[in-house]
Formats: C-alpha cells, sequence, structure tokens
C-alpha cells in the first residue's frame, strides 16, 4: 500500500480530504499509513494513540476544519497528524511556485531538498 506522485497529484488534498473521512481510530490509522511516505511524523503520532483519544482527536480536527484553533496541547500532541512536515514543505514550494503538490514533490526529490530511504520522505537535513 501506498502513494505513487505524479506531476498533476494533488496528493496533500487528498491525504486532507482522507483524514476528514477517518469515521474511526482503524480508519484514521489507515489513512496515515497509506500515506505514510510523505507524512511517517503522522504514522508515528498515529501508531501510538489508544481508542480512548480518538474522540478528542476527532473532536480538535473538526475544530481546526472550522478555523478555530483546537488549543496549543492538542496541536503539540496531534498536529505532525494535521500537517505532515513534507507535505506541508512540499505545498509551500507548490503554493510559492503556482504548481501542483505532485510536481513540487518531484523538483524538491530532483534538487536534493527531498530523500526518501526505505520508501519514506524526509526533508534533506533529517536524511543525514
Amino acid at each position: 500500500m501506498g502513494v505513487h506522485v505524479r506531476y498533476l497529484d494533488e496528493t496533500f488534498n487528498e491525504y486532507l480530504s482522507a483524514l476528514d473521512g477517518a469515521k474511526s481510530l482503524d480508519d484514521l490509522r489507515t489513512v496515515v499509513a497509506t500515506y505514510r511516505r510523505f507524512a511517517n511524523d503522522a504514522f508515528r503520532v498515529v501508531s501510538a494513540m489508544h481508542e480512548r483519544e480518538w474522540p478528542a482527536f476527532r473532536k480538535g480536527l473538526r475544530l481546526e476544519r472550522k478555523q478555530k484553533f483546537a488549543g496549543m496541547p492538542w496541536a503539540e500532541k496531534y498536529g505532525a497528524v494535521i500537517l505532515p512536515e513534507v507535505m506541508l514543505r512540499v505545498a509551500a514550494i507548490a503554493l510559492k511556485f503556482k504548481v501542483p503538490w505532485g510536481c513540487a514533490f518531484i523538483r524538491a526529490k530532483y534538487v536534493g531538498m527531498i530523500i526518501e530511504q526505505d520508501g519514506i520522505a524526509r526533508i534533506a537535513r533529517e536524511a543525514a
């Protein structure tokens, strides 16, 4: 399972939509595992979550989607799930250059900003 990236793909938007569609912790784990290549930080957080955390996560996610801050404790604990670093960095490049997310990801890899090891993308400074 995993996601292949093409130039015109909007992988980050797809990931965010899939997060919103998760109806249980198991669903969330499936979503994050599918996108682990770009969201390993989210994968680590979700893998450590317990079922009893699901309602708090879901409530905070709903607040964030309404552009209401879910609070600093929630952000510190779950921020990587809604904004995985690699996905966020690539989204910033895509926005700056007005290109699709996939194009920005492919080019970031090409210039060495992103390195993939064992199927996991990392910002180059983290890969060393």
